[in-house]
């Protein structure tokens, strides 16, 4: 089974390019908020403007507070934002086991893998694909684990359009790969009928994006039409018909390929082909560029440079995409959010709460040696690792609010979930050491229960984890899927 990979990671120095991969993976999801849209933005200037930072930059001794452009409004979109690292499991860790799916003809030598997706609050997807009968095994089940339908398809699927994924409401879309022929595919999401299907062939999901902010994944409240791309051009689909409503290229803007294609970037209004800002609903030029990555955290709209990986400080800052105009900028490490909330990390090492109106700080949290921010559920963690050996323990601060709660020691491939009041901490296995998960109600560093796990791992998306087992009828061998997960109501 694949297995995610750990929330944080070791980082390389930083790469500023023009262009990144795009290809986008399907972000396991969970619970979600709805955040309000402001006043409509007015209409857009064709004329190009200035991007670079408008603030002072802090120095390495203090953090001063960016100054907001007096005629600039960062743009506040109404999204929906689903949390990739909030799980709902059982406080006790008495897990409750349901099976979701049947693969027969399948084995413990077989190459399985199964992935969940999130469709809505109240239901979520696994696809199962059976490597030796190149069959996908699609299913959609309530939270919990009542199954809804299961189909078997040929070819390997993949989420393109779900509600918590781009926002187009009664269907999911899922990409279907035979060998070198791709089938754009949708699905009545009560029945599982299907309502159209077009050869398209090879594309990739383009959504919305946390960024560097969060895993979460980020949809608009509704939505008609969603965002595929083939690396090199995107292409805006008709939720209902699949047909292609207008496409833009790369190369239409001098925007070259780099670490797997062009970068594209989602907003409810306006989307980018690297930085060239389009009309969403028309895919016409705006006139103006951005200064970098431009993504949707803490209720904003947000960009920086884009960056495949960093160590150092880079710039974070607020869009008017009205306009085009950057609002205000500051100098970070990291930057950590939620649906409302956003947080950085300063360059003098302050854990900081800010408005993501106007980059000010709202409220310093701590003064640490950190030098990575992330959430877990409704938890901020402030990670601090030996720069010099990243397979050395880390030291993990957490934050419940604005409160302090605890302070541990993980592993380096340690990941970090919120289960309600519960931190939750999945360790990978060894060949020779089971994977596990281990609960704390903190400030107590003493674990409320912990469970060996075998052949199974987190699944944000189904709230729980999701487990193979082998069994047999007769002759024919079977794996089954089971959800493992708690009784309570998710966390929202």
């Amino acid at each position: 089974m694949t297995q995610p990979s750990p929330a944080p990671s070791p980082r390389r120095p930083w790469v500023p390019w023009a262009v990144a991969g795009g290809a986008v993976a399907v972000a396991v999801v969970a619970a979600v908020v709805v955040v309000p849209l402001l006043a409509p933005a007015s209409a857009p200037s064709p004329t190009p403007t200035q991007t670079d930072a408008v603030g002072p930059s802090p120095s390495a001794t203090s953090t001063p507070t960016p100054t907001p452009t007096a005629t600039c409004t960062v743009t506040t979109p109404s999204v929906a934002w689903f949390d990739v690292r909030e799980l709902a499991l059982p406080a006790d860790g008495e897990f409750t086991a349901d099976r979701v799916q049947r693969i027969r003809g399948a084995d413990e030598f077989d190459f399985l893998d199964s992935t969940g997706f999130l469709i809505d609050d109240d239901r979520f997807g696994i696809i199962t694909f059976h490597e030796s009968s190149s069959v996908s095994v699609l299913t959609v089940a309530e939270r919990d684990g009542e199954v809804l339908w299961t189909r078997e398809i040929e070819g390997s699927l993949a989420p393109v359009s779900s509600p918590a994924l781009t926002g187009a409401a009664d269907r999911i879309v899922v990409s279907v790969a035979v060998d070198t022929d791709w089938v754009m595919r949708s699905l009545d999401l009560a029945t599982g009928e299907t309502l159209a299907e077009r050869p398209f062939g090879e594309h990739f999901a383009v959504f919305a994006k946390a960024s560097r902010a969060s895993s979460a994944a980020v949809a608009p409240a509704s939505a008609d039409a969603f965002y595929v791309s083939d690396r090199e051009t995107l292409s805006r689909v008709n939720a209902d018909t699949l047909e292609t409503e207008w496409s833009a290229s790369g190369s239409d803007f001098g925007v070259d390929e780099f670490e797997g294609g062009v970068p594209f970037w989602v907003t409810e209004d306006v989307v980018f082909v690297g930085s060239h800002a389009l009309d969403a609903q028309t895919g016409e030029s705006l006139g103006w560029e951005s200064a970098g990555a431009v993504f949707l955290a803490g209720g904003a709209t947000l960009q920086t440079m884009v960056m495949y990986d960093h160590v150092g400080p880079y710039d974070l800052s607020g869009l008017d995409t009205a306009t085009g105009e950057t609002c205000w900028s500051r100098e970070i490490i990291s930057m950590a959010g939620t649906a409302d909330t956003l947080w950085v990390l300063t360059t003098d090492g302050a854990v900081e709460r800010i408005d993501p109106a106007t980059g000010a700080t709202e409220e310093t949290l701590a003064q640490t040696s950190a030098d990575t921010l992330h959430t877990a559920g409704r938890f901020l963690v402030a990670y601090d690792r030996d720069e010099e050996d990243y397979s050395a323990p880390v030291t993990a601060t957490v934050f419940d609010g604005s409160t302090q709660v605890g302070e541990l020691t993980l592993s380096s491939g340690a990941e970090l979930y919120g289960s309600g009041d519960q931190l939750v901490v999945y360790e990978r296995g060894t060949s020779t050491t089971p994977a596990s998960l281990t609960a704390y109600d903190l400030p107590s560093t003493d674990r409320v229960w912990r469970a060996k796990l075998e052949d199974a791992y987190p699944d944000a998306a189904a709230g729980g984890l999701l487990q193979h087992r082998e069994t047999s009828d007769g002759d024919v061998s079977i794996i089954d899927v089971y959800l493992l997960h708690g009784t309570g109501e998710r966390a929202r």
